[in-house]
């Protein structure tokens, strides 16, 4: 008999642990919650990224604009170049970077050898000539010119994919016969 009242008394505090419901919204808050904050940072990252991408190719845009029409003042070099393009991006992308952005130049001769120049090296960087003075192509010349740009991480989380933050930007400038 004592044992049936045990057994009795065991089912009943097992059917009203079976039916309380307190603390579970609160658990599966703390299950979702980890890969919602996940999502989230993961999402910001790349967008983050996708601007600094966006505001490089902007830069370069313009600064190509007014590069075919000559240079600034008497000498265009590689440095008032690559000033022109990260100010005219619309972001401070200057103080975004973790290494300092490189602007390279390559020179061609027609547009038919740039068609026909080697394709891009994989690993993002610019191929062509770093550190030039005045203007690159001289008269009608036909010039590509290229902006590596590696960017810092928005999160710490974003050290995970290094590729993530290599960005190129390119453009092409047949010079105006001056």
């Amino acid at each position: 008999m004592v044992a049936w009242a045990v057994r009795r008394r065991a089912g009943r505090a097992i059917d009203r642990l079976r039916r309380d419901r307190r603390g579970v919204y609160m658990l599966e808050f703390a299950i979702v919650a980890n890969a919602l904050i996940l999502f989230l940072a993961v999402a910001l990252e790349f967008a983050m990224q996708m601007l600094v991408s966006t505001a490089l190719d902007h830069g370069a845009r313009e600064a190509s604009r007014g590069a075919s029409l000559g240079p600034v003042g008497n000498l265009q070099t590689s440095n008032s170049m690559l000033t022109r393009v990260l100010t005219l991006s619309g972001l401070p992308l200057a103080s975004w970077a973790r290494t300092p952005p490189v602007l390279t130049a390559q020179l061609f001769a027609s547009y038919a050898a740039l068609a026909g120049a080697p394709s891009l090296p994989a690993d993002g960087s610019c191929p062509g000539s770093a550190a030039w003075t005045d203007t690159v192509g001289g008269s009608g010349g036909i010039v590509r010119y290229c902006v590596q740009f590696n960017a810092r991480a928005f999160l710490p989380l974003g050290s995970l994919v290094p590729a993530l933050y290599r960005h190129r930007a390119f453009f092409v400038i047949k010079n105006e016969p001056y």
